[in-house]
């Protein structure tokens, strides 16, 4: 997913698709807690260029799976996810904050499609049909009733003043 300038003036047409499988190394995404692996990643779109004012317009989608954990039960499972972007590039100097100016001769959507992939990330996901266990080795979850609040061993001594706040007078 790099394109240099010379390869893009001697492109007979202006617009071109792509439509690559990436790889891209799971430590790079070390620093993302809920990500624990990437697989499967596909980048697909099109690349418009205008010679006269050296830009170039890329559509593109970025597709794959994600290793994240459950939110009930962190079991790994994995997570399909597609985000969409487009950007322009300008070889020289930019006249938008929309646009990413080049210093160099090569455009290479790799930072882009990383960033999109950090993005896609998800806050939170349950694994289908994960329930979580109300007990377990040397635990378990013990209830107590607190329907009952005659109980005034309970309440704080610093807060039983506000007990008679609402009360009619």
């Amino acid at each position: 997913m790099k394109w240099s300038y010379t390869w893009l003036q001697q492109h007979a047409q202006p617009s071109f698709p792509f439509d690559e499988r990436v790889m891209i190394d799971s430590k790079r995404f070390a620093s993302i807690p809920n990500l624990l692996g990437i697989h499967d990643i596909r980048v697909h779109g099109e690349g418009i260029f205008q010679a006269s004012s050296g830009q170039l317009h890329v559509t593109f989608v970025v597709e794959g799976v994600m290793i994240v954990p459950c939110a009930r039960t962190l079991e790994p499972i994995d997570y399909h996810f597609s985000t969409d972007w487009e950007q322009t590039f300008v070889f020289g100097t930019p006249t938008s904050d929309d646009e990413i100016g080049l210093s160099g001769n090569v455009v290479d959507l790799e930072p882009l499609v990383q960033e999109q992939i950090i993005t896609a990330v998800p806050l939170r996901v349950v694994k289908p049909g994960a329930a979580i266990s109300s007990e377990g080795t040397g635990w378990s979850f013990q209830f107590e009733d607190t329907s009952d609040s005659s109980d005034s061993s309970v309440i704080d001594p610093r807060l039983a003043k506000l007990k008679d706040f609402f009360k009619e007078k």
